[in-house]
């Protein structure tokens, strides 16, 4: 199945951080096929001042089951160091299920897709870069959310050369 996850760091070295979970995804049944550039963003409805986002959209290619996937994301964020001890604290990194391939889905684990997809720009931003023709589940081009979401919270945008970021020594990062 085809589908988007969202990925943030904002504490620690958060390029390492991204780098690190994209590799774990490889060994996790999740086949990165696309990434977006790494967009450094704001922190968006945070109770407390925090270090400024790294974020990207990947696109990914997985036989895992929506909760299943949703599990191995939850996995590779706790062999990271990802720890909550409260609701939007600063993270070393997070994952987010945002789309797949057409999947509804609203259960208490898992919202698909992802409930602010189109609210955010440091979703929607990315996702239209990687996918820019795709239609949401909602009826809505992605092109089109993205000029209608403010983008007041995008502080800077790298692009990502595939080859070089892609490059995971066998059993790096891996728990």
């Amino acid at each position: 199945m085809k589908g988007y996850l969202g990925l943030g760091s904002n504490i620690g070295d958060r390029l390492l951080n991204l780098h690190r979970a994209l590799c774990s995804m490889q060994s996790h049944s999740i086949n990165v096929v696309r990434m977006s550039s790494i967009y450094e963003t704001l922190p968006v409805d945070c109770p407390l001042p925090q270090p400024n986002y790294l974020n990207m959209v990947v696109m990914i290619e997985t036989g895992l089951e929506p909760l299943d996937l949703l599990r191995e994301c939850k996995g590779i964020e706790r062999s990271l160091g990802r720890e909550r001890p409260y609701k939007n604290a600063p993270r070393i990194i997070d994952i987010d299920v945002l789309l797949l391939n057409g999947i509804m889905l609203d259960t208490p684990e898992l919202k698909v897709p992802h409930p602010h997809l189109e609210s955010r720009a440091f979703v929607i931003h990315p996702l239209a870069e990687i996918s820019p023709d795709l239609v949401l589940p909602s009826g809505n081009a992605v092109a089109d959310v993205k000029k209608n979401v403010k983008k007041d919270e995008i502080l800077a945008m790298w692009k990502v050369r595939d080859e070089g970021f892609r490059e995971c020594e066998e059993n790096s990062y891996h728990s």
